[in-house]
């Protein structure tokens, strides 16, 4: 976190007033150049939300480690691996225990979906065989307000700012011409919960 930001403020004020849904198009979930992997400025907010059962959705860069040229710092899995260690962690030390005696790495499983970013189901890397850059900072809460711009989602040092929109109209036009294309592409390469 490098200072007062008020995108920062007003993603952390949207995720925390989601009750059923958070859809993430990111670039990258964390960020390994300034610190080895940099939690976001709204990682709190983001388990709070899981923790009290709101899904959440994660199309993201795979990575192949150039963030240059694949537009990502952390290949897809090893983020999702990270975002679900990190989630792990604070809700034991929340104390949190998912409902009927529920294994809490299968709660928390069961609240995501994680997917690097396609163009095409039947595609998962260029044909060059690059893999598939995804250069989007988009939030979309509950189908109903979305944050969109140049803010990353992991902490950065760069100028950056987004434009919080509470619209429902304006949401679903979002959700109709990208989201909607952009997951049913990217879904067949969904990524397996990772088991540790």
């Amino acid at each position: 976190y490098y200072g007062n930001n008020s995108s920062d403020d007003a993603i952390r004020a949207l995720i925390d007033a989601a009750e059923q849904e958070i859809i993430f198009s990111q670039q990258d979930m964390f960020n390994m150049t300034v610190l080895p992997i940099g939690h976001s400025y709204a990682l709190d907010q983001l388990v709070n939300a899981l923790l009290r059962g709101v899904k959440i959705k994660v199309l993201q860069s795979d990575s192949t480690g150039n963030p240059v040229d694949g537009y990502g710092m952390l290949p897809a899995e090893k983020a999702y691996a990270g975002l679900v260690n990190t989630i792990e962690i604070r809700a034991n030390r929340a104390k949190f225990q998912p409902a009927n005696n529920q294994n809490l790495r299968e709660y928390i499983c069961q609240q995501i979906d994680y997917a690097a970013h396609r163009y095409s189901a039947n595609w998962a890397t260029w044909p060059d065989g690059a893999k598939i850059g995804n250069h989007a900072k988009m939030i979309i809460v509950d189908r109903s307000a979305f944050s969109i711009g140049s803010q990353n989602f992991y902490p950065s040092n760069l100028q950056e700012m987004t434009v919080a929109v509470f619209d429902q109209v304006a949401a679903d036009y979002l959700i109709k011409n990208y989201w909607d294309f952009a997951w049913k592409a990217s879904a067949p390469g969904k990524i397996a919960c990772p088991n540790s």
